[in-house]
């Protein structure tokens, strides 16, 4: 357990705060390879047709 409470986050997605740019790079960091590789798969499968 903790020693403070954390509140629920809100429920209407306007409500919720903008994403830090440390939370914005940890995100591109982490999809990065998945997008690179979903662009190349796209692009072989658009050179096959």
């Amino acid at each position: 357990m903790t020693d403070h409470d954390t509140p629920a986050p809100p429920r209407e997605p306007d409500a919720w705060p903008e994403p830090t740019p440390e939370q914005l790079d940890l995100v591109r960091r982490v999809l990065a390879p998945h997008i690179h590789r979903a662009r190349a798969e796209r692009a072989e499968h658009q050179s096959a047709a």
